[in-house]
């Protein structure tokens, strides 16, 4: 036992020193606890400060311009584009603010979609965006009963339209079955309507233009004209002596658009007219 000096009587009997109550747990992780709820409160003023920035209508992106296309509308491309620039990003935030959006997104999209060969989008400050898109090369359109696709040159749907374009070869497609996969035309029947094109051009071109070609599942085809009548061709005889023979017609001037419905030219040197 220790000898405590003091002048109280009960304290020179203690065993030990006397020594300061500890603080309880409690008491001791208060301010711990307090400086956390502090910072959780600046976080939140933080997070809700950058959202005012970032929000503001002034960096929403809200126009968007065009350029390089043929076929492709401003309307399509914003059909597209506007439902992921509404979108959220990072929960408190919009795809349309112009220092988060992701142009490459928007571009990868607008590919996807359109089958286009190249999209380049870039950013105009503050609030507008510049898509500048390549087309692929359309040569013809298909027509299929309510369906209308643009086509490349291997017969491969590029995209849907809404109508016939009278600048491009249309081609009516009344067989009952047609290719599964994107291309629609099997190579040989594609080489026969690439040969009637480039003939029709380079020998009746001038005479006469070609608006349409009705395919069929058999061997006669039409090829329809501007001039109001159709010819009957047979694709397993040579497309170019059955032109040759139609150039030599229209060159005499026996034809005359108003006066008969079709010619026919399925019978080699023969013609036949209605």
């Amino acid at each position: 036992m220790l000898n405590i000096r003091s002048s109280k009587s009960w304290q020179k009997h203690l065993p030990h020193r006397p020594r300061r109550l500890m603080k309880s747990y409690y008491t001791r992780e208060r301010p711990k606890l307090y400086r956390r709820v502090i910072k959780i409160f600046w976080l939140i003023v933080f997070i809700f400060l950058v959202q005012s920035i970032f929000q503001i209508r002034y960096l929403a992106i809200r126009d968007v311009g065009l350029s390089g296309q043929k076929d492709l509308t401003l309307s399509d491309v914003r059909t597209t584009l506007d439902p992921l620039l509404s979108q959220s990003r990072y929960v408190f935030f919009k795809n349309n603010n112009f220092f988060l959006l992701n142009t490459k997104l928007l571009a990868d999209k607008l590919q996807q979609t359109y089958n286009l060969e190249e999209v380049y989008i870039s950013k105009k400050w503050p609030h507008s965006l510049d898509v500048n898109i390549k087309e692929k090369v359309s040569h013809f359109v298909w027509q299929k009963d309510n369906e209308i696709y643009l086509l490349d040159a291997s017969a491969a749907k590029i995209r849907p339209i809404g109508a016939l374009d009278s600048s491009y070869l249309t081609l009516e497609d009344h067989r009952s079955q047609f290719g599964a996969d994107n291309a629609v035309f099997a190579a040989q029947e594609l080489d026969i309507i690439n040969k009637i094109y480039a003939r029709w051009q380079d020998i009746i071109g001038s005479l006469v233009g070609l608006t349409k070609i009705a395919v069929y599942d058999g061997t006669s085809w039409e090829l329809y004209t501007s001039a109001g009548y159709f010819v009957k061709i047979d694709t397993n005889t040579s497309v170019e002596t059955q032109l040759n023979n139609l150039a030599r017609i229209l060159k005499a001037g026996n034809v005359v658009g108003t006066d008969m419905n079709y010619i026919d030219l399925r019978f080699g040197d023969k013609v036949w007219f209605d």
